[in-house]
């Protein structure tokens, strides 16, 4: 449908606004012709008086009209008198006219009057009319509206006033044709003998659909299935009232919606919703929806469908079957959608088609199964002599050698050689499209016209619509084609490397060979020709292993490969080792990945199993065969990555495969176990797969593995009568008793042994003797093995196999864990932490009043929510314990949760488990009633839990979520019931009925207050802070009324309070006393240190917007800590206490007012400020190096406080009114390479007074060696006293008249000074780089040289030399070209790139503080400086260290190609990497030797920060790369790989729909998948199958 343009008079006003009386008067001029049938017009004088034309003749009447164009600001009362005058005229100067039509634009207003609808001034005219005997009719724009619809002959006439232009008509046209041509070569019915058999679907009916409810109609199927006949065949009956547009799915591609239709015209989408709403019935059609899933513009796509479903259209949908689902869930959630499933031609309906139309049918199944498909059996029906019973023995390649002779050769019409000539060209056409990687074939003026012609009219070509090109109707032809030269090359018996002569095996061609190979060789006669190609040393590499992987990747090619093990031994089992590799590749299925990889998704493919008869096959080979195999590292190696691949997959974890792939893997684990060379040499990530194949097949191996865990429990070390066992032994025991990425099935298929290996790995057997000054390991002292934690780094419930033993075996592993923690605790008794630290006290649990000992601490007690220093294996088991037992305490019955949780409590002997018992409780209070009824009687739980509940803030502390580990611990600190303490839950029994009836809740308060009672009975006698819980969680001691008001309704509120003792009020009392000034000075607190560090989050602060805020409290705070530090009631500690939490708020807040608001600081403010800093100054003066160095005390703002008091005036005297003699002080007690110290008065001093910062460093470089000498040689060493033997010193350093770089003499200090010098000296400072060249011979020989003799000294300064990097690559990055310049060639005079790490992270700190600081030119000034040194250094032979992991000068060339530097996962571009900087890297490919190193470093850029940047870029690296190893031999660094595939994954998924178009490109990408699919990668495989 073209859709009626209507009368719309806003367009008309648009259109016509320049003159729009002229338009309406020709308007009406068309209009009253039309009427009165004046096909010629009217004749018309110019400026026509009164009336638009001569009147004319019509019977009895003498006619005429007038138009008259009013705009909608005029009112048409004040038209009366023109009105009046018009009549007059037309009667005065046209005599005997009878009749006057007045055509006006605009509609009456009714009159105002009641009882009266016709308006004053139409009354006023039609009575002049009438009197002068003239005849009035009226044509206002409702009487125009009707006449230019109605009637279809004025549409031209609505065309041209009323659109706007041609734009609506033109893109409609398009749109129609756009339907036309994409159904015009979908055939509705099968032809045959005159009859058109139609496959009908009686179920489906479309006028149903459209008149129901349903928005969208889905219709799947297979591919080949009609679907497309289907809709074709349904709205071939739509009326031309109805509005139908038809798109491809890949039509809605498009990344704007405004660009989505100007294929076909100027309007956009909403135009064109718009210009079809008249339409009574709508209809989107979208074929082939499944490609929505590989669209680039996904989100595009869904919202030109939204649109259109919201514009009320109904959707016709067709997609494959297998992505239906996915389409509705992703797309069509929450749509009314109605589905309608085309089944497949199946054998019965055949059969039927057959004796109906008189059609004979083969019996060959496999021929069958083919003409199922429509499509196919349309070809079936073309073929002649079906009526002949001989076509009953037709089999498959009979039929397509039939479809060759019958349709593509045509023999029947032999004249001029015609069918030969047609064989030839189809041929030549398909074999140049073929070698030039192109769908499609251009038209020579040479070609055989005729015999092209031919083709075209029997259906096996087209041509495009500029007549220039032909194209396959079909694939189906492209595969016919092939398919009969390979045949031909066969009975022609080519079986050498001439079978593939004029084809290059691109990807295209190799996958049609296979597809012709499965078939062919399914006939056993056949088979043969595998054979004669494998054997053939002149066929490519390339197409065998295209010929192996159809035979290992074809159910019915069984036998041949059964075959083929025959000469697995050849060259040294290389065949064997190809088809592993194969197998492991390519035999494998991925899961819904549609859904996924449109945006580059690979999870699908990584998740992707194996699949297929080749597995198996392999498996029974390798174990049959195993002993006389001859295993070399590199077969072991990848037979190892095929184990692997099968048993990781939980669903294999019980099947027969998994049974042989785990006798393989204990026979290759033991073979290399006892060869001590291989052992060696093995590399180590293949032994870690090799014992995760091993414990991921502990269900089907358990003897067998059991068997290696004996040896390991059996061991007995320091044996001199024995030979230690193998590491591998103790590394597969490790995992087995490791985290869940690690134990596999052993704790489940496995538990007793399990027990024991956690026994033999985890308990210390002996104690060694230490000396007295060195304390254990946390582990020791809870009986285990040290070093421990460096197995479980990240304590989860997820770290042990506890939940899995606990799961298999409960009431055993019950047992074993209770002794485990009863041993560790009694352990912890005895060890130093209680011994010498008095941590344990003894306690009394009751048990069903059965009293019971247990050792309590609050290490132990928070031990399980890792909010202690506790070994974290103790501490994971704790979480795993918890975790599980809170499962089952949700989905058992009370009374078996109960008498678990007793019975743990019975048997423990300290309250680690117990704890776990009070968290469940917490956690399902209501199962635990009896459990909390007991433990209520114990008040030092109460104390215990509560300090449990204060420390759940710090649960989370340097947790980041980056494993599954760390994501169980957040998650498990996210649950609710942490928020509780037990005696809130013992108040919940009193006030939640939990749903009870109101006499089982009485009944249980009941039950309660009688435990209660029953603890608190001598409660009078008891301490102050024991009875606070105890009053707190019974709510009938819920005496005392305060804060009694009345709230907007009128009703009274109080809050009731515990009736608490007089000694317990003054507790409290005293309690918050002391505790009120730490509360009212936190905001100022988190303020002053966020403004201190340039931390944004100071503008939450409000209030601190304002300076008098700031002082006030500055000043409270001043006087509480004077008051308080004199108060003789408190200890020391508590002294301690507020002096470190009050000098940190006074220093920062005091030197942020120095610093940010000295302009508006009072002098008494300022003196305030400059007393606080003095004076804590100099208390950090007189402090241990201990209290200096603690975090967060504010030394590093006393150090920026003193800089800014200092002036020209105040720092000569050598005394503690100089700001610098004070800070000298300071700097000489904290010169560590992390000194805050050193950092604030680098921050600040430079900027502030460059002859103080000058003065400073040189009083520093006089005095640092010989105080660091001072403070070594004598215990009892002081400060003053050094400050005052150095007295004159000092005062002629003070004033000198100026200092410079030439009077700091290097050369004679210790290195550590120079360092500490240098950190002294702001990187930004201009004079940074005086710094640098001063002291480059003296320190980069030290950092960056390999030198043997300066090995310890770098050891011993390695935080001094880490720091100096960062702070020279600060330096590079703020200084002058050619100072850049000097101080890298000194960098490289000294480097040594290969052994000495400082150089690459030279590079990486270069990178991170450009990211920083944005100084874009200046970085790329200085890596154009490092190019030239890289390049040259490239060149040379690299020795590799370590084919796993980046090491020496490649990993310089990582770092140097943005390739080593720690990129957020989801940071995809950065600001100095601009696109312009692709020719960089271009040039830097081209030039460097390193390929390993640039493989790796292009690979990460890629998947990091150059992803958006270089996307289209990086195929063309990526083409270099691979090239320049064409043998694909070269060991690749870990990870390369996963960076390729996830870029490449990206590329090829962006670009899918191009590759037909781009040769070239298809080509690139082809080059780069085949070289990943050659060196091991799935994912390859699958992105390459997929192009």
């Amino acid at each position: 449908m073209i859709p009626q343009t209507s009368v719309n008079w806003t367009a008309f006003n648009y259109k016509y606004s320049t003159n729009p009386q002229h338009a309406f008067e020709s308007l009406t001029y068309y209009l009253f012709c039309h009427e009165f049938q004046q096909p010629y017009g009217i004749f018309r004088y110019f400026n026509q008086p009164h009336i638009e034309t001569n009147p004319i003749h019509v019977g009895d009447r003498y006619i005429g009209f007038q138009s008259k164009y009013y705009a909608d600001s005029v009112t048409m009362s004040s038209k009366e008198q023109e009105l009046i005058g018009a009549v007059k005229g037309a009667v005065q100067r046209y005599p005997g006219i009878t009749t006057l039509y007045f055509y006006i634009s605009r509609e009456f207003s009714p009159s105002s009057k009641k009882d009266d609808i016709m308006p004053s001034y139409q009354k006023k005219v039609e009575a002049v009319a009438e009197e002068l005997g003239i005849e009035l009719v009226w044509r206002v724009p409702s009487n125009l509206e009707a006449q230019l619809m109605q009637d279809r002959q004025l549409t031209i006439c609505r065309n041209v006033f009323f659109q706007v232009d041609s734009a609506v008509q033109t893109c409609c046209e398009n749109l129609e044709k756009h339907k036309r041509e994409l159904f015009d070569h979908i055939h509705t019915s099968i032809r045959y003998k005159g009859n058109d058999i139609t496959l009908e679907h009686t179920q489906l009916n479309l006028r149903s659909f459209l008149n129901s409810a349903m928005s969208v109609l889905l219709i799947d199927g297979a591919a080949g299935s009609g679907k497309s006949a289907l809709v074709k065949q349904l709205t071939d009956g739509l009326t031309n009232d109805c509005a139908f547009l038809a798109f491809k799915s890949t039509d809605l591609d498009v990344n704007d919606i405004l660009n989505f239709l100007t294929p076909y015209g100027e309007l956009n989408l909403d135009e064109v919703i718009d210009v079809y709403k008249m339409a009574d019935t709508r209809v989107l059609y979208i074929d082939a929806a499944e490609k929505f899933f590989v669209c680039e513009y996904q989100e595009t796509f869904e919202d030109i469908l939204n649109r259109f479903m919201a514009a009320g259209w109904k959707i016709i949908l067709t997609l494959r079957t297998a992505y239906r689902d996915s389409f509705q869930n992703s797309l069509l959630h929450g749509s009314k959608v109605q589905t309608y499933h085309i089944e497949p031609v199946d054998s019965d309906k055949l059969s039927t088609l057959s004796h109906t139309y008189g059609f004979q049918l083969p019996q060959d199944k496999r021929l069958l199964d083919l003409l199922c498909a429509p499509f196919y059996l349309g070809l079936y029906l073309a073929l002649g002599n079906l009526e002949d019973e001989s076509m009953r023995s037709l089999n498959r390649e009979a039929f397509e050698e039939k479809i060759w002779n019958d349709i593509i050769r045509n023999n029947r019409k032999r004249k001029d050689n015609l069918p030969t000539r047609r064989e030839t060209a189809l041929i030549s056409l398909t074999t140049k499209m073929l070698q030039n990687e192109i769908y499609y074939y251009e038209i020579l003026a040479e070609d055989d016209s005729e015999a092209l012609s031919e083709l075209e009219k029997s259906g096996v070509l087209f041509q495009s619509d500029d007549a220039r090109r032909y194209l396959h109707s079909h694939d189906v032809f492209e595969e016919l084609v092939v398919g009969h030269i390979f045949t031909e090359r066969y009975r022609h018996d080519t079986l050498n490397e001439q079978f593939f002569a004029d084809f290059h095996p691109s990807l295209r061609i190799r996958k049609l060979f296979r597809g012709w190979l499965a078939d062919f060789a399914a006939i056993p006669t056949h088979q043969e020709l595998i054979f004669h190609l494998l054997d053939c040393e002149q066929v490519e590499r390339i197409w065998k292993d295209e010929i192996l992987l159809t035979v290992i990747s074809t159910e019915s090619l069984k036998e041949v490969y059964q075959k083929l093990t025959q000469k697995m031994a050849a060259n040294n089992y290389e065949l064997l080792r190809k088809l592993a590799i194969l197998i492991n590749t390519c035999c494998r299925a991925a899961e819904n990945w549609e859904q996924y990889w449109s945006t580059g998704n690979l999870i699908p493919f990584r998740l992707s199993k194996p699949s297929g008869y080749a597995w198996q096959a392999l498996f029974a080979f390798l174990l049959e065969q195993k002993e006389t195999i001859l295993w070399d590292e590199r077969l072991i190696s990848t037979i190892i990555e095929v184990l692997d691949s099968w048993t990781k997959h939980l669903d294999h974890a019980k099947s027969e495969n998994t049974r042989m792939a785990g006798e393989i893997g204990v026979f290759l684990f033991q073979k290399i176990a006892n060869d001590k060379d291989l052992r060696y040499t093995f590399e180590k990530g293949q032994a870690e797969k090799l014992q995760d194949v091993l414990v991921n097949s502990a269900w089907m191996i358990q003897e067998p593995l059991k068997f290696l865990f004996q040896m390991v429990i059996d061991e007995k070390k320091g044996d001199e009568n024995h030979h230690p066992l193998p590491r591998m032994y103790t590394d597969l025991a490790k995992c087995a008793v490791s985290d869940i990425y690690h134990y596999g099935m052993v704790p489940a298929a496995m538990p007793e042994i399990t027990l024991h290996l956690m026994a033999k790995l985890w308990v210390r057997s002996n104690m060694t003797l230490r000396t007295h000054y060195a304390h254990p390991d946390v582990e020791e002292d809870f009986g285990l093995n040290p070093h421990l934690d460096f197995w479980y780094q990240t304590a989860s419930a997820y770290a042990t196999p506890i939940i899995p033993l606990l799961q298999a075996e409960q009431n055993l592993v019950t047992d074993w864990l209770i002794d485990f923690c009863n041993q560790a605790g009694n352990s912890y008794a005895h060890s130093s932490l209680n011994e010498d630290y008095g941590e344990c006290t003894n306690i009394t649990i009751y048990v069903n009043d059965t009293p019971v000992e247990q050792i309590a601490s609050d290490r132990l007690w928070k031990m399980y929510r890792g909010t202690s220093v506790s070994p974290n294996l103790l501490i994971s088991l704790l979480m795993g314990f918890e975790k599980w037992l809170l499962m089952v305490i949700e989905h058992s019955e009370t009374h078996i949760v109960v008498n678990y949780c007793r019975y743990i409590l019975q048997k423990s002997r300290n309250v680690m488990l117990t704890s776990v018992i009070v968290s469940a409780a917490e956690a399902y209070p209501d199962k635990l009633f009896e459990i909390v009824c007991d433990l209520l009687r114990t008040k030092e739980l109460f104390h215990l839990d509560s300090y449990r509940f204060t420390a759940e803030s710090s649960a989370s502390f340097l947790l980041s979520g980056k494993d599954l580990l760390e994501k169980e611990r957040l998650e498990s600190n996210r649950l609710s019931f942490r928020k509780k303490r037990l005696e809130e839950v013992i108040l919940s029994y009193q006030t939640n009925a939990s749903g009870l009836s109101k006499e089982a809740f009485d009944l249980r308060k009941q039950t309660l207050y009688q435990a209660i009672d029953r603890a608190a009975a001598d409660i009078d006698t008891w301490s102050s802070n024991n009875k606070f819980a105890y009053y707190r969680m019974d709510l009938r001691r819920y005496q005392e009324i305060v804060d009694v008001r009345e709230n907007e309704h009128g009703q009274t509120l109080c809050t009731v309070l515990p009736d608490f003792t007089e000694d317990m009020k003054a507790l409290s009392q005293k309690s918050a006393a002391a505790y009120e000034p730490h509360l009212k000075y936190m905001d100022l607190q988190l303020w002053s240190d966020y403004k201190f560090h340039h931390d944004v989050k100071f503008r939450e602060y409000k209030k601190y917007e304002n300076v008098r805020t700031i002082c006030s409290e500055l000043n409270e705070i001043w006087a509480y800590m004077d008051a308080e530090v004199r108060n003789e009631e408190l200890s020391s500690d508590d002294i301690s206490v507020i002096v470190h939490r009050f000098t940190a708020i006074a220093s920062y807040t005091s030197a942020v007012l120095l610093r940010d608001f000295k302009e508006t600081l009072s002098h008494e403010d300022r003196t305030l400020c400059e007393c606080i800093i003095f004076s804590i100054g100099d208390l950090f003066a007189h402090a241990s190096h201990f209290e200096i160095v603690q975090a967060g005390n504010g030394i590093d703002a006393v150090a920026v406080g003193l800089v800014l008091l200092s002036n020209e005036d105040n720092i000569k005297a050598a005394n503690d009114g100089n700001p610098l003699y004070l800070l000298l002080k300071l700097a000489l007690n904290d010169w560590s390479y992390n000194s805050r110290i050193a950092n604030g008065i680098a921050s600040t001093i430079w900027a502030h007074s460059q002859n103080a910062a000058w003065r400073f460093l040189y009083l520093f470089s006089l005095l640092a060696d010989s105080y660091e000498d001072a403070l070594l040689k004598n215990e009892s060493f002081s400060s003053d006293d050094f400050f005052k033997q150095n007295e004159g010193v000092i005062a002629r350093a003070l004033t000198k008249d100026s200092v410079d770089i030439t009077d700091l003499d290097f050369s004679k200090l210790q290195n550590m000074t120079i360092f500490t010098l240098l950190s002294l000296v702001s990187p930004q400072a201009a004079e940074a780089f005086k710094f640098a060249d001063a002291t480059k011979a003296l320190v980069m020989e030290l950092v960056f040289t390999d030198n043997r003799d300066l090995r310890a000294e770098r050891r011993e300064l390695s935080g001094y030399t880490i720091n100096y990097v960062s702070w020279l690559a600060d330096v590079l990055l703020h200084c002058e070209q050619a100072e850049q310049a000097g101080l890298i060639d000194a960098f490289f005079q000294y480097a040594d790139l290969t052994r000495n790490d400082n150089s690459g992270y030279l590079l990486t700190e270069l990178i991170r503080i450009q990211d920083i600081n944005g100084k874009t030119d200046t970085f790329w000034n200085v890596w154009e400086l490092l190019k030239p040194y890289l390049l040259a250094l490239s060149s040379k032979p690299q020795g590799s260290f370590d084919n796993r992991h980046p090491y020496g000068l490649d990993k310089v060339i990582i770092s140097y190609l943005f390739g080593n530097s720690p990129w957020r996962s989801d940071v995809h571009r950065c600001a100095f990497l601009p696109e312009g900087k692709a020719a960089f890297f271009d040039d830097f490919i081209d030039k460097s030797g390193s390929l390993k190193a640039l493989f790796y470093a292009i690979s990460r850029l890629l998947y990091t920060v150059g992803r958006e940047l270089y996307l289209e870029n990086g195929i063309d690296w990526m083409y270099k790369l691979v090239t320049r190893d064409p043998d694909c031999q070269l060991p690749l660094y870990q990870q390369t790989l996963y960076y390729m595939e996830e870029y490449v994954g990206l590329f090829v998924s962006c670009h899918r729909m191009d590759f037909r178009n781009d040769a070239k490109l298809s080509l690139k990408t082809q080059t780069v998948l085949e070289y990943m699919v050659n060196q091991g990668s799935q994912i390859a495989f699958f992105l390459r199958e997929l192009i």
